[in-house]
């Protein structure tokens, strides 16, 4: 499931950093990755603490009316994670010495890491999206990427062109907006069993024109048409699973901060009013329905980039 999955679009992108030294407007010099990282530690992240609420600064991926997550960092080198395993008995007969080190891989410069996951459009094209947020925060895009490596855009293109270019396929990407498990298809049992005695059929048939043994000739075909059938059936399944899930219902960004202004609201409602009497209690479920407006997605409606429900119209 690269990439598109659940009707989002999830894109990752790597850039190199620029090893040269920047030239301060003071005079003085200093690295690309060390301006990047000051650049990345005033970027404004979501409004997800009383901190951060206070402080009235928010995330500019929150204009975005597309973006659900992103996120921006600066990997100096991969990982070690220990040697290569080995069966020990192999390497028992093949005499591996453990103590001689195996090679490992590096980086050559530091890299900028770009993670975003976004409603797609109709197409399964990004390009769409990175000019969207190019429109609304090309500032920022500007000062951030202008520390990496073969980074001149000045325009939504541009700037669009210069992250493909940088992407890298999304193996595994994470969607939880589904409230039920989707629907997924399945391998039909039958479909394989008549299937492989098909190919069986058809490879005795074809080994006695060879060989005229019937004997030989159907051990040959079933071992064949065994093999054909249940290579065909771990093909199906391949296939299958390379296809994105389905779009979940309700799992754009205008939807799920709907669902979150909703619930809050809910919650608060049923605070309030769990002591009420029937009556009272249906005639204010009623004006709550009227307030909260629960199939309107533009108005009353939670902020992106925030985690309460100021109850503001939006």
């Amino acid at each position: 499931m690269p990439n598109i999955d659940g009707g989002h679009y999830f894109l990752t992108a790597l850039f190199p950093v620029r090893t040269d030294l920047q030239h301060l407007a003071s005079g003085l010099k200093r690295s690309h990755v060390h301006g990047l990282r000051e650049v990345l530690a005033k970027l404004p992240t979501a409004q997800q603490s009383p901190e951060t609420e206070a402080s009235g600064r928010i995330s500019p991926f929150a204009r975005s009316r597309r973006t659900h997550f992103a996120r921006l960092f600066v990997i100096d080198d991969v990982a070690y994670n220990g040697r290569v395993g080995q069966d020990p008995i192999i390497a028992s007969l093949e005499n591996v010495v453990l103590t001689k080190a195996q090679p490992v891989d590096r980086l050559n410069c530091p890299y900028l890491v770009f993670v975003v996951d976004f409603d797609k459009d109709t197409t399964a094209d990004p390009a769409s999206y990175l000019k969207e947020l190019w429109a609304v925060m090309g500032e920022e895009l500007r000062e951030i990427f202008r520390h990496c490596l073969g980074f001149e855009a000045h325009t939504a293109d541009a700037f669009a062109d210069y992250v493909q270019r940088g992407q890298i396929e999304t193996t595994f990407p994470f969607n939880d907006y589904f409230i039920q498990p989707p629907a997924l298809p399945t391998l039909s049992l039958t479909g394989a069993v008549l299937t492989g005695l098909a190919a069986m059929f058809v490879a005795v048939v074809l080994c006695q024109l060879v060989l005229h043994n019937w004997l030989v000739a159907t051990v040959l075909g079933l071992i064949l048409g065994g093999a054909f059938g249940a290579w065909n059936a771990i093909r199906e399944i391949m296939v299958a699973g390379a296809k994105p899930f389905p779009i979940a219902p309700n799992s754009d960004l205008p939807s799920v901060l709907k669902a979150l202004a909703v619930r809050q609201q809910f919650s608060a409602f049923v605070a309030k009013h769990q002591t009420d009497d029937p009556a009272a209690l249906y005639q204010a479920f009623g004006t709550f329905l009227s307030e909260s407006l629960p199939d309107v997605l533009d108005q009353e409606t939670q902020s992106p980039g925030v985690v309460a429900y100021s109850g503001d119209r939006k």
